[in-house]
């Protein structure tokens, strides 16, 4: 069976590159077609190794998102015109539409015009990442729903989401996100007595994050642990930096930050420290936690991440709270400190198993079951499963 596969995305950052090209392996043609080459807050340079890339034609509108979580954020709205055009041109057997607004709304119009054709939904969203939207935007999901005939979910919460908007369940597929973990595991799993608990972050500084939260919580319990050095490592950059930077904690916490980094030189900061933190208060899914497993870092992080949810095993390969929560990150502290030096190095070798299957030849088999699927199936099973 002959497949060309038409991929309409915002934009193609490094870490996903690797999965695009073993999906590319999988078809028999791949075209995607992207928004923008960059958004502004991403300090990657642009590179898209062997795809084949179309940018369209696009208005991006910059907006302020509050959030139910309470944080604000800074969202660029990507609207392609030209989607329904190029997949004229194109003329794809199957569609795979990242998220689901204008690029999804004509992409199911296409799907309408060349009956033939099928469309899956690539939907990067948990539960939290999508609460508080309006009724009108909900509606308008529940009518791509319909229209389509399959969605691509990065986890469990994804698809409890999905369901929520009329999915049925048999059309969701769920393919976590993955990244080169080959990179990664690169580094080794012992590590310096001064690097064995030096805590890192890597992303970027915005409110959603739980940065500042977190940093207050380290703080609170360096102080009253004078005895401890709590040592973090702060890899990134954005609105709330300046904030970070000045924040003045006791003598014993001991903070750095080197600024941004590219993708290509965060694999000499795992290798470099110790723990991973994520305090997130929203994240559908948190690369950083399969790169830190890779690397062979356990993961101190909060439950608002999909993959701290699915990957982290509290006290074997990681440890989980609850920002919302009282003192929830001190605790969790006192738990990661509370920790022997044998019982860290186990969870290190725990850690780097527990994602060595999470490849992105895996996941690109995982789509390439679901375009098999939608292409099997008749439009009378689809409207019958509805």
């Amino acid at each position: 069976m002959a497949v060309r596969v038409a991929l309409l995305l915002n934009e193609i950052p490094p870490y996903r590159v690797p999965l695009l090209e073993a999906l590319a392996q999988q078809v028999d043609e791949l075209r995607v077609f992207i928004s923008t080459t960059r958004e502004p807050d991403r300090p990657w340079a642009t590179d898209w190794g062997t795809l084949d890339v179309v940018v369209q034609r696009t208005v991006t509108i910059t907006r302020r998102r509050l959030h139910p979580q309470g944080y604000c954020q800074t969202m660029y709205v990507h609207v392609p015109y030209d989607t329904l055009v190029q997949l004229v041109r194109y003329k794809p057997d199957v569609i795979i539409s990242g998220e689901m607004g204008a690029r999804s709304i004509q992409a199911a119009i296409y799907r309408r015009l060349a009956p033939s054709s099928r469309l899956l939904i690539w939907c990067t969203l948990s539960e939290i990442s999508e609460a508080g939207w309006s009724r009108s935007r909900t509606k308008m999901r529940r009518m791509l729903v319909a229209a389509a005939d399959g969605f691509v979910a990065g986890g469990q919460s994804g698809r409890r989401y999905l369901r929520s908007i009329g999915a049925p369940d048999s059309a969701i597929f769920i393919a976590n996100q993955t990244v080169d973990i080959d990179e990664f595991s690169l580094c080794p799993t012992t590590r310096s007595e001064g690097a064995n608990r030096r805590m890192l972050y890597c992303g970027r500084f915005i409110a959603k994050k739980g940065l500042q939260a977190f940093q207050a919580e380290a703080a609170s319990w360096a102080a009253r642990n004078p005895d401890r050095t709590v040592s973090i490592r702060w890899v990134g950059d954005g609105e709330t930096g300046p904030a970070l930077k000045a924040f003045v904690g006791p003598p014993n916490l001991l903070q750095e930050f080197p600024g941004a980094v590219g993708y290509e030189g965060l694999r000499r900061h795992y290798a470099e420290c110790g723990i991973l933190i994520l305090p997130t208060l929203d994240d559908e899914w948190g690369l950083v936690v399969n790169e830190a497993f890779a690397a062979g870092l356990p993961v101190l992080g909060t439950v608002y991440s999909q993959a701290v949810q699915e990957l982290v095993d509290e006290g074997k390969t990681g440890w989980i709270y609850d920002p919302h929560e009282p003192n929830a990150a001190a605790h969790a502290l006192g738990r990661v400190f509370g920790t022997s030096d044998a019982a860290l190095a186990m969870m290190r070798g725990q850690a780097r198993t527990r994602i060595r299957d999470l490849t992105p030849q895996n996941i690109a088999n995982i789509f390439k079951h679901a375009i098999v699927s939608v292409q099997t199936e008749t439009d009378f099973a689809r409207l019958v499963k509805r």
